[in-house]
């Protein structure tokens, strides 16, 4: 099953918080995980990365009830798959039977029939619910915020490159982290996506590729964390200078710009637009890319060989050998 453990978490008006309810057990680390990121703000929805996979938690205020000691309950779900709609649905369905009565037993049935059935009434079914990849983030939002240099960061996610993301609050760290993850619609990982990682946290990164959300400007002093840094509160974009090379912007980085800024400056269009377009326009690039190769392989001289600015080779070799088309 998706499903590794689902737990119920309760405040006191002495401000203690208790895990009240586990199935079928919760690991160390995941325990850390919902004490340090479950605030119990009922505005909040918790989606964040956990150990194997992801933690989703939405938090009620309990209606009046015999214990008035009781402020706030939240229902906590580590999944191994991103799906936050799917997650978060289902930890309402259980924290609003739980409600009902404190007892475990109404949960611990939704769960079950849940995870045999995939399925429980209408209140949850996850095939009429839309999958991830077709929410489409505020695409446009983002390049509002960072203007033409956002095609920086959209350079990095094609490149396979580490971005850090900033902004105000948790809940649009969160819709930025997913909208700089679909500046490639060609490539979207959702493993490589760590919104609202505990700073604690920092040294699990993958040595590679990933695009990481925090509401801390401090993080801009951890140079060895990004190679571009997208810090929208202040609407600019940064390139680590150890990597700005391959940053260098040519006409082709120009032109995708110029595309995308006039598509998210149009009051009349739509995300999902400005994502079809950096989806065309990505995935002509590739194309053009391996027609350069041979059964999936290509030579570094294909490249290197052709009449084009330094900028625009140097992109190409880095975009090559980040899709492992690059002959060693």
């Amino acid at each position: 099953a998706d499903v590794l453990s689902c737990c119920i978490y309760e405040k006191d008006t002495n401000k203690e918080a208790l895990i009240a309810w586990i199935w079928p057990s919760l690991t160390d680390s995941h325990r850390e995980l919902v004490e340090s990121q479950v605030t119990f703000d009922s505005t909040k929805k918790i989606c964040t990365r956990a150990p194997d996979g992801w933690l989703y938690a939405t938090t009620i205020s309990p209606e009046a009830t015999d214990d008035q000691t009781l402020v706030a309950c939240a229902t906590i779900i580590i999944a191994k798959d991103y799906h936050p709609v799917k997650y978060h649905t289902l930890c309402d369905v259980i924290g609003q039977q739980y409600q009902t009565d404190f007892d475990a037993t109404g949960p611990l049935n939704i769960l079950m029939a849940c995870l045999v059935r995939n399925k429980f009434k209408k209140e949850w079914d996850p095939s009429s619910m839309q999958a991830p990849e077709e929410d489409i983030p505020p695409l446009k939002e983002l390049w509002q915020a960072t203007g033409i240099e956002t095609i920086l960061a959209f350079t990095a996610v094609a490149l396979r490159r580490r971005v850090v993301v900033i902004a105000s609050d948790d809940a649009h760290v969160a819709q930025l982290t997913r909208a700089v993850a679909h500046l490639d619609p060609t490539g979207i990982d959702y493993d490589r996506m760590y919104p609202m990682m505990p700073e604690a946290s920092y040294d699990q990164l993958p040595a590679g590729a990933y695009v990481l959300g925090t509401t801390n400007a401090n993080i801009q002093s951890r140079a060895e964390l990004y190679d571009v840094l997208v810090d929208v509160s202040n609407s600019s974009v940064t390139v680590n200078p150890n990597v700005e090379d391959d940053f260098a912007l040519g006409k082709l980085h120009k032109e995708i710009a110029t595309s995308a800024m006039a598509l998210a400056q149009d009051e009349g269009a739509t995300d999902s637009q400005l994502q079809q377009l950096l989806l065309e326009r990505t995935q002509g690039v590739l194309d053009n890319l391996q027609a350069l190769g041979d059964n999936g392989t290509i030579a570094r001289d294909a490249i290197t060989s052709r009449k084009m600015a330094a900028s625009t080779q140097r992109f190409l070799l880095n975009l090559a050998a980040a899709r492992g088309w690059l002959a060693e």
